[in-house]
């Protein structure tokens, strides 16, 4: 199996009008690749999709380009990233704290989607949850 920090792919990026080849360590290091349009964009995804077959594109629609501690740009999630401020991942008495606030968060939403599709007798039918194939306490309407 290749490491994909070594390999090479088809990219834009920096300030470049046509794709080149270039390094992952190469293109997390640069600035990014601006797009003026959606058009823009979906042609150049397209793009980069026929270039690169041996790859599958995943998107993750961000508000800034977080970089780590080596300045390259990294699409960790917000769970996993340093405190505002840190430059330290999270430890794990934090993680379990964040953790913890997800799963507050995931009953909360089960609860209030129950009480607004009670009028919907099949949505709230007991039923096992489909995460996973298991069943946790409380997430099922009923």
């Amino acid at each position: 199996m290749e490491t994909i920090g070594h390999s090479e792919v088809w990219s834009y990026f920096n300030d470049q009008a046509d794709i080149q080849r270039a390094g992952n360590a190469e293109i997390r290091r640069g600035p990014g690749h601006t797009v003026s349009s959606y058009l823009e964009l979906a042609k150049k995804v397209a793009t980069l999709q026929f270039k690169n077959p041996e790859h599958v594109l995943l998107f993750r629609g961000q508000t800034g380009d977080y970089r780590n501690q080596k300045k390259n740009t990294t699409l960790k999630p917000s769970l996993f990233r340093p405190r505002r401020g840190e430059k330290d991942n999270p430890d794990q008495n934090l993680l379990v704290q964040r953790f913890g606030f997800m799963d507050d968060a995931e009953r909360e939403l089960v609860t209030l989607y129950c009480r607004r599709a009670s009028n919907i007798p099949q949505a709230c039918a007991p039923r096992e949850y489909s995460g996973n194939g298991a069943s946790p306490d409380g997430l099922t309407c009923g």
